[in-house]
């Protein structure tokens, strides 16, 4: 009979041959070697067993080897041939990860769960393009409800950057989440006061509504 690793390509033939690439012969004196199951592998000839890919990977079938899992999906257990998309209201905005990270208070995951933005007629403050909920070791996110924001008043004088807050009355946060005021008011830009902290945007209505047309441009974004 042949050893392990080895089979029979013909019955009764005295040589055995090694087991190909992406298959195995866990005995010997087959007259055929198994082929690797989803999400294992093989590289070499004459082998006993397969291999599976580490956690963080997946095997890739269309290259016959394990890649990291793409942003926005993650692999908890070795040996898979897919990776799992974040889901629930997380999101991954690296490759090669066991997990997800959850998304600030009142954001949501874009569509291909690589980053989170801001709900229907919240903004964003400093801008970060992340979103994630803040660690044990950064300023969490305040909970304010969109009917808390009134034209001409700021809800803090500060805020930490990468949450998301209530557009202002006054003003329209369709535009990629930032505050832009509406015909009839101003707006006092926001600006960042250190690496953590913003400054937030104010809007007031206008003495004159004809001398406030409202900003319409997303260039006028600061």
């Amino acid at each position: 009979g042949c050893a392990a690793g080895k089979f029979q390509s013909d019955e009764g033939r005295a040589a055995c041959d090694a087991c190909p690439a992406a298959f195995f012969g866990p005995n010997g004196a087959a007259l055929a070697c198994l082929a690797c199951a989803d999400g294992r592998y093989q590289d070499a000839a004459g082998e006993t067993q397969c291999l599976g890919c580490a956690q963080k990977t997946f095997f890739d079938a269309s290259v016959g080897a394990c890649r990291d899992c793409p942003s926005g999906r993650f692999s908890a257990y070795a040996g898979r041939s897919v990776c799992t998309m974040c889901a629930g209201g997380t999101f991954q905005d690296q490759p090669g990860r066991d997990g997800c990270k959850s998304c600030a208070e009142y954001a949501l995951p874009t569509t291909n769960a690589t980053s989170c933005a801001c709900e229907y007629e919240y903004y964003e403050v400093g801008r970060t393009s992340v979103l994630a909920a803040p660690n044990a070791t950064q300023l969490a996110c305040p909970r304010v409800a969109a009917s808390s924001s009134a034209a001409g008043t700021a809800m803090a004088t500060h805020h930490p950057i990468g949450c998301c807050l209530p557009c202002p009355a006054g003003a329209s946060c369709t535009d990629f989440g930032f505050p832009l005021s509406r015909p009839g008011y101003w707006r006092k830009g926001a600006s960042r006061d250190s690496h953590t902290l913003a400054r937030l945007p104010v809007v007031a209505m206008c003495h004159t509504k004809l001398a406030c047309p409202g900003e319409t441009d997303a260039a006028t974004r600061e």
